[in-house]
């Protein structure tokens, strides 16, 4: 959220003349932590638009599906075997498999808010 409270902290801290490591470490990583938790959610939202059965898992079909509506731009074999490291062993990805894709991405945090 633009104009949220870490941003506001951080605009606090740069006001000062000399910052404490600890606090601008710790405002950074509370700015992490909030992309962070914003990516899951729309992870979240990915997925649930995404499970076109409503069955609360993704098919193969539909995880290829879903990443070609994404800016991800990731070759298909790629993906079945980015599916299949991610997937359980029916096959299937749930949600928390899914969310998954923020390990696989390192936690790259902007690229997964540009979704």
């Amino acid at each position: 959220e633009e104009g949220g409270a870490v941003e506001r902290e951080v605009r606090e801290v740069a006001d000062g003349d000399l910052v404490p490591l600890d606090e601008m470490c710790w405002v950074l990583m509370e700015a992490w932590f909030e992309q962070f938790d914003e990516c899951k959610l729309k992870l979240k939202k990915l997925f649930q638009e995404n499970d076109v059965d409503h069955d609360e898992v993704l098919e193969i079909t539909e995880f290829i599906a879903l990443l070609k509506k994404t800016p991800m731009r990731i070759r298909q074999h790629d993906a079945i075997n980015m599916f299949h490291e991610l997937a359980g062993p029916d096959d299937t990805m749930d949600e928390d498999e899914f969310s998954e894709l923020l390990t696989f991405y390192k936690f790259n945090v902007r690229s997964l808010l540009k979704i």
